[in-house]
């Protein structure tokens, strides 16, 4: 049987016998590379994802994508959350489906109280939603996970200012000095 030249996955060509062990040993090293990967890049909201009032009681979630528990999601369309319950804080989670390992799925659930959870665990927090009897009051994205790199590239750029001086270019408005250019 021949091997794969970096990670050594057995493979089969026509006229052999297929070998229990060998599948097992090359899915379970594709598995421990796949998560080792995911471990580096995080958990978070890749794009999207972003909630909005609808109507009454219903938010409405954009088309985005992401990782949950490790493994990518997306949603394509708006999404609706019915009838939130009225007069409290509901907390939108993005959360795996149990055909998410194969389709990429997503499901939105929304809870009157936040969940207690470590970041590898099955829910992404998106935001949170107050209402009142009969609409919502206010919605407040903060406190979201972007994805590790995403984020960090977000937050250099949003720390970043030109300052001027001796040895910095002088300052720059970047909100109407570079418009275009």
């Amino acid at each position: 049987m021949k091997r794969t030249s970096y990670y050594q996955l057995g493979y089969f060509e026509e006229g052999d016998i297929i070998n229990a062990v060998v599948e097992m040993q090359r899915f379970e090293t594709l598995d421990a590379q796949i998560h080792s990967l995911y471990d580096v890049i995080g958990n978070g909201i890749i794009n999207g994802w972003d909630l909005t009032a609808y109507t009454g009681l219903s938010i409405a979630i954009s088309s985005g994508s992401g990782n949950v528990n490790f493994v990518a999601v997306k949603s394509n369309g708006i999404t609706i959350i019915p009838s939130l319950t009225p007069s409290v804080t509901s907390y939108i989670y993005a959360i795996l489906k149990p055909d998410s390992y194969w389709y990429q799925t997503v499901d939105f659930v929304a809870f009157v109280e936040p969940i207690a959870q470590t970041p590898s665990e099955a829910a992404l927090y998106l935001g949170s939603v107050v209402t009142n009897a009969t609409d919502i009051v206010s919605v407040d994205m903060s406190g979201r996970t972007n994805l590790g790199f995403v984020d960090l590239i977000k937050s250099y750029i949003k720390a970043h200012r030109h300052i001027g001086g001796t040895d910095n270019p002088p300052p720059v408005d970047l909100s109407s000095e570079v418009q275009g250019t």
